[in-house]
């Protein structure tokens, strides 16, 4: 794997990790466990996380704001990163 793919992935575990565990410490405050994400990289984190940050935002939490941008990006790297890599790997040939 070249280093700037593993260097990518990097950057994307901890743009999407760092508002997970954010997102699971305000739930945790709220008392509602139903709402707090229970394991790392899981497909329903996809809707929970932003969910418990967006409403955190919208009550003025700045930090939920900047957390939720975090999320999307690190969200957004792999499928970009495997488009690219698959655009590359056709147009080189």
């Amino acid at each position: 794997m070249p280093w700037w793919v593993a260097l990518l992935l990097a950057i994307s575990g901890i743009l999407g990790g760092a508002p997970f565990w954010y997102a699971r410490k305000l739930a945790r405050e709220d008392g509602r466990p139903s709402d707090m994400p229970i394991v790392f990289g899981g497909s329903s984190n996809l809707f929970v996380v932003p969910r418990v940050l967006k409403e955190h935002s919208k009550r003025g939490d700045r930090w939920a704001g900047k957390a939720l941008l975090m999320f999307w990006v690190g969200s957004a790297i792999p499928p970009v990163l495997i488009c690219g890599l698959g655009i590359h790997d056709v147009w080189s040939r």
